[in-house]
C-alpha cells in the first residue's frame, strides 16, 4: 500500500520544468491579485537560478497585471510584495519608482484609513521616512485619531535614525488632534507615550501615560513602555512598568475587558523573559473570563487570550483558551493557529480536538476551509495519510484545492514526491491555473533546496 511503503513514481520534475509549467498555468489565470502574486514569485526564483532577464520579464508582467486595474481596486500591499521581489535583482532607485506606484491608490481613496496605514508602516519598514510622512498626510483630516497615530508612528522611526528634531516636531503636530474627538483621545495618547518611550524620553513617556483616563488604554501605554525599556536593555525599568501595566489592568471594571487587558500585559511579561509571571497572569485573564455572564464577551475575550498566549509562544495557555471557547468558529480557528506553531511536532489530542470543532462549524464553506487547514498541518506534521484522508474529498472545490496545494508542498517539504506528485495530478484535474502554478512554484522551492528540512510550514501555507 502507498502508505506502509514508498512506492516508486515519475520523478518530480527539474526547478527548470516546474517554472516553466508555472507559466504556462500563470497566464491562464484570471484574477489579477493571483497573477500578480505569482509572476512575483516566478520572478523570485528565476532570479535565484541567476537568470535575471526571465526575472526582469516577470516582475513586469507583475506590474502590468497590477497596472490593469483602476488605482481605487488595486490591492496596494500587491506594490510592496513587487518591491521586495525585486529588491534581490534590481538597483534600489527601481524599487523605489514601484513603491512610488502607492500613491496613485491613495489619491483614488484619500478616505481609507486602511490603506494609508498599509502604505504608512511599509515605507517605514523600508526606510522611506518622507515617503511614509507623505502617505500619513494624505488621509483626511477628518480621520484625527488615525493622522496622530500615523504621525507618531513615523516619529518613533526618526527617533530610531537618530533625527530627534524631526521625531519632535511631528509629535507636536499630533498633539494638537487632542480634542477634536474626545473619545479618542486616549488612544492618541497611547500612541505619543509609545513615540517618546521609543525615543528614550522617559519622562515624557510617563507623563502622558499618566494623562490616560481609561485603565485599559493606560495599561497599553505601560505595556509600550516595557518594551522600549526591554530594547534598551533596561530590565528594572521593563518590570516597573509592567508592574504598572498590571495594575491598570485589574482597574478595569468590564469583566470581559478586565481579563483581555490583563492577557496583554502577560504577553508583554513572556517578551520580557518573565515566563513564571507571564503563566501566572495569563491563567488568571482565564479565571476571569469564567465570571463574565455573556457567552458572547467571553467568547471575545478568550480569543484575545488565545492570541497573546500564542504570540508569547505560550501554545498549551493558548490550547486552554481555545478549549473554554464556545464559538466553533473561534475555537477552530484558533486552534489552527496553535497547530502551525506547534508545527512540525504532532500532538493527537489537539489534532482531534481541532477536527471535531471543525465539524461544529455551521457555513459549509467556513467548515471546508477549516478541514483544509488542518489537513494541510496535519501533512506538515508528517502525517500524509490521515491529511490525504480528510483534504481528497471535501466538497468545496476551491478548499480542496487550497487543501491539495498545502499538502503537496508538505510533501515536497519532506522529500516525499511519491506523494506531493500524487497530490499534484489532483491538483491539475481541478484545472483551476492558480493552484498549478503555485504547486510547480512551491516545488521548485523544494527543489531548490531553500524549502527542505524540520522547519515550520512558511506563513503562505497557515
Amino acid at each position: 500500500m502507498l502508505w506502509k511503503r514508498r512506492v516508486p513514481s515519475q520523478n518530480p520534475p527539474t526547478v527548470e520544468e516546474c517554472l516553466s509549467r508555472a507559466e504556462k498555468a500563470a497566464a491562464r489565470i484570471p484574477s489579477v491579485y493571483w497573477r500578480v502574486s505569482t509572476h512575483t514569485r516566478l520572478a523570485e526564483l528565476w532570479a535565484r537560478l541567476q537568470n535575471l532577464q526571465n526575472a526582469r520579464a516577470h516582475l513586469q508582467q507583475a506590474l502590468e497585471s497590477y497596472l490593469s486595474e483602476p488605482p481605487s481596486e488595486r490591492e496596494v500591499r500587491q506594490v510592496f510584495r513587487i518591491a521586495e521581489s525585486a529588491k534581490s535583482f534590481e538597483e534600489a532607485s527601481r524599487c523605489e519608482q514601484i513603491l512610488a506606484l502607492a500613491f496613485e491608490t491613495i489619491e483614488a481613496d484619500p478616505e481609507d484609513y486602511l490603506t494609508i496605514k498599509l502604505c504608512t508602516t511599509s515605507f517605514l519598514e523600508w526606510n522611506l521616512l518622507g515617503e511614509a510622512l507623505r502617505a500619513a498626510r494624505m488621509l483626511s483630516e477628518e480621520w484625527a485619531k488615525d493622522r496622530a497615530e500615523l504621525f507618531c508612528a513615523v516619529a518613533e522611526a526618526h527617533f530610531q535614525h537618530g533625527e530627534a528634531e524631526q521625531a519632535e516636531a511631528l509629535l507636536q503636530e499630533a498633539v494638537r488632534y487632542l480634542g477634536v474627538s474626545p473619545w479618542h483621545d486616549d488612544k492618541i495618547r497611547v500612541a505619543l507615550a509609545r513615540a517618546w518611550a521609543k525615543g528614550g524620553r522617559w519622562e515624557q513617556a510617563a507623563l502622558w501615560a499618566g494623562l490616560i483616563e481609561e485603565p485599559d488604554h493606560c495599561a497599553e501605554a505601560w505595556c509600550a513602555l516595557a518594551q522600549a525599556y526591554h530594547q534598551q536593555g533596561n530590565s528594572e525599568g521593563a518590570q516597573q512598568a509592567l508592574a504598572n501595566a498590571q495594575t491598570h489592568a485589574l482597574e478595569v471594571e468590564s469583566v470581559w475587558l478586565r481579563a483581555q487587558t490583563l492577557a496583554q500585559v502577560a504577553r508583554e511579561y513572556a517578551l520580557a523573559g518573565a515566563t513564571e509571571q507571564a503563566e501566572t497572569l495569563f491563567r488568571d485573564a482565564l479565571a476571569i473570563c469564567e465570571t463574565e455572564p455573556d457567552s458572547e464577551a467571553q467568547d471575545m475575550a478568550l480569543d484575545r487570550i488565545a492570541e497573546y498566549a500564542l504570540e508569547a509562544r505560550l501554545l498549551q495557555i493558548s490550547y486552554q483558551a481555545c478549549l473554554r471557547t464556545q464559538n466553533p468558529v473561534y475555537r477552530t480557528f484558533n486552534l489552527i493557529d496553535v497547530l502551525f506553531c506547534l508545527a512540525p511536532a504532532y500532538d493527537a489530542e489537539m489534532y482531534a480536538e481541532a477536527l471535531r470543532s471543525a465539524k461544529r462549524i455551521g457555513s459549509a464553506s467556513g467548515r471546508a476551509e477549516a478541514l483544509a487547514k488542518i489537513g494541510r498541518q496535519l501533512a506538515w506534521a508528517g502525517q500524509f495519510r490521515q491529511a490525504w484522508d480528510i483534504i481528497r474529498f471535501l466538497p468545496h472545490a476551491f478548499w480542496r484545492g487550497a487543501g491539495l496545494l498545502g499538502y503537496a508542498h508538505a510533501c515536497a517539504h519532506h522529500q516525499r514526491w511519491d506523494l506531493a506528485m500524487r497530490a499534484l495530478q489532483e491538483i491539475e484535474r481541478m484545472r483551476i491555473p492558480n493552484f498549478i502554478a503555485n504547486a510547480y512554484l512551491n516545488f521548485a522551492e523544494a527543489r531548490l533546496g531553500g524549502d527542505v528540512g524540520d522547519s515550520a510550514p512558511p506563513e503562505q501555507d497557515r
